[in-house]
């Protein structure tokens, strides 16, 4: 008994190679096709969790210096390359992106002005600051 294995089978019609050559180098473009879109999902997520990470060290970084007065500019600027004013206005952005408690808010109002006259940011009830996608 011969057998053909499903490579040597034409997909609906003739048997000619040319055919399944054409559906095969299909096949494959719309394989390679499908995996570009699935890479390029997954190079966006993780560039959005670097965002929030570092969103979460900016305040982390704030909150851990609020007993001293605030962190001192050359601290800011060693461990995030930015000058103080910059910081503070990040700061603002990363808090107003987070769910912090009105605590949190009050506490690093007292501490790091905003440089810009922005509305504090709504607080929320719960933990001290977390990332909204916990």
């Amino acid at each position: 008994m011969a057998t053909t294995s499903p490579l040597h089978q034409s997909s609906g019609g003739t048997g000619h190679p040319a055919n399944r050559e054409s559906t095969l180098t299909a096949q494959v473009r719309a394989y390679k096709d499908a995996r570009r879109r699935r890479l390029h999902a997954i190079a966006g997520e993780r560039a959005r969790r670097q965002v929030s990470r570092e969103t979460q060290e900016i305040v982390d970084f704030a909150q851990m210096w609020i007993p001293y007065g605030g962190a001192p500019n050359d601290e800011i600027f060693l461990r995030f390359g930015m000058s103080a004013a910059r910081f503070s206005d990040r700061l603002w952005q990363a808090v107003s992106d987070m769910r912090c408690n009105t605590q949190a808010v009050q506490r690093l109002a007292e501490v790091y002005p905003r440089q810009r006259l922005l509305p504090l940011p709504t607080p929320h009830s719960g933990h001290e600051c977390s990332s909204g996608d916990e």
